[in-house]
C-alpha cells in the first residue's frame, strides 16, 4: 500500500511540473506549457498563433457560453484575420483527469479545426489570473498579447460595444475593414 501511495505521489509530481507560470511582469502573460484538444503541444505566450493573439480564457464549465458570445460578437470563426484560441482553464489538481475532461470537451467540439484552437491549461488558476491582474474567477476575459507575453488588451466579461471595440482597437489586430493596426508597444 505504501509503494501505491510512493508511485500515485510522484506521477501527481511530475504532472504537475508540466505546467509553470512564469509571472515575472504581473502584466505580461504568464508562460504556459499546454496542447490542444488534438494532442499538438505548445508553449504559451511563445507558440500563440499570430501576433498578436485573442485569447479567451474561461475559469469554470458554465462560462463557454459567455466564450462563444466573444466568438459570435466578433465573428471570429468567419474572419480568419484575426488569429485566436480558447483557453480554459482547470484547477492543477484535476491534472490526472486530464484524458477524461479532455475527451469530454473534444466530444462537445465536432469540428477539427475547433479542436486545435482550445487549449487547456492545468494550473494554480489563481496565480494565473493575478499574472494577468485579475482577482476574480466569476468571468471570461478577452487577452490580446503578443508571443513576447506584451499583453495589447484585457477585458472581463461579456462582449459589449465597448469591450468589442476595446479588443478590436488593440494595436495588431485587424480591423473589420481589413486593416492592420500596427503592433502594441
Amino acid at each position: 500500500m505504501q509503494r501505491i501511495f510512493q508511485v500515485v505521489t510522484v506521477g501527481v509530481l511530475i504532472a504537475l511540473a508540466s505546467v509553470s507560470i512564469n509571472a515575472k511582469d504581473p502584466l505580461a502573460f504568464p508562460e504556459v506549457k499546454t496542447e490542444d484538444l488534438i494532442g499538438a503541444k505548445a508553449v504559451f505566450p511563445a507558440d500563440f498563433p499570430g501576433d498578436p493573439t485573442l485569447v479567451l480564457v474561461a475559469f469554470e464549465r458554465k462560462q463557454q457560453e459567455d466564450i462563444d458570445r466573444w466568438v459570435t460578437a466578433l465573428s471570429l470563426k468567419d474572419d480568419v484575420s484575426i488569429p485566436w484560441i480558447e483557453m480554459p482553464t482547470v484547477a492543477r489538481r484535476y491534472r490526472l483527469m486530464k484524458p477524461l475532461l479532455d475527451g469530454w470537451m473534444r466530444d462537445g467540439i465536432p469540428a477539427i479545426a475547433d479542436q486545435q484552437r482550445v487549449f487547456t491549461v492545468y494550473t494554480r488558476r489563481k496565480s494565473f489570473r493575478s499574472a494577468l491582474g485579475v482577482t476574480k474567477s466569476d468571468t471570461v476575459l478577452a487577452v490580446v498579447a503578443r508571443p513576447n507575453g506584451q499583453i495589447c488588451a484585457i477585458v472581463e466579461g461579456l462582449p459589449t460595444p465597448d469591450a468589442i471595440e476595446r479588443i478590436r482597437g488593440a494595436k495588431g489586430l485587424v480591423t473589420p475593414g481589413g486593416a492592420d493596426t500596427g503592433t502594441c508597444s
